[in-house]
């Protein structure tokens, strides 16, 4: 179910949707009502897997056949979340997938945030601070998060990155 059809069937807007499923805020008690009404669940389990968070486990194994957290960022951009419960973790591991003769959102993180992304495939370009980095696959770039960046694909096919943030954010 997309963003928009849950907003649809819960009446909760999809800006509060992306802001609750990102941790970025925790919504009323109305919202999730709401939510889970139109997910058709009870409240309690829209919240089972709080208690069994992976905090404190000290290893997490992500299997292909696991169930797959994505989300668009932007209309070009897709991350698939490559570990669970990220926002409670000091690191954010994500696959990036940017479409071709596209670019990502502008971002600029809070300060003391960092990113490394790595090319899998096709070629990116990055922009930071309005200076720009060509990337291919097998490059790499580590970079200040805070200051102004933009991904963009120049090319005619799509590419794909690995992207590691510390602290969690997107």
């Amino acid at each position: 179910m997309t963003l928009e059809e849950l907003s649809s069937l819960s009446k909760v807007a999809v800006a509060t949707l992306s802001r609750i499923e990102n941790g970025k805020m925790t919504g009323t008690l109305d919202s999730h009502v709401n939510i889970a009404g139109a997910l058709g669940i009870p409240l309690g389990q829209l919240y089972q897997d709080i208690n069994t968070s992976s905090k404190g486990e000290r290893v997490e194994v992500k299997s292909a056949h696991n169930a797959k957290e994505i989300f668009v960022h932007g209309k070009n951009t897709v991350f698939e979340m490559l570990t669970k419960y990220s926002f409670s973790k000091n690191m954010m591991p994500v696959l990036a997938t940017l479409k071709k003769n596209t670019s990502s959102p502008t971002e600029q993180l809070k300060s003391g945030a960092e990113k490394f992304i790595y090319v899998l495939t096709g070629a990116i370009t990055l922009e930071i601070d309005n200076q720009s980095y060509p990337l291919k696959k097998g490059d790499s770039i580590y970079f200040d998060a805070s200051v102004s960046h933009v991904c963009k694909n120049k090319t005619h096919a799509r590419a794909q990155y690995l992207m590691i943030t510390s602290p969690p954010a997107l």
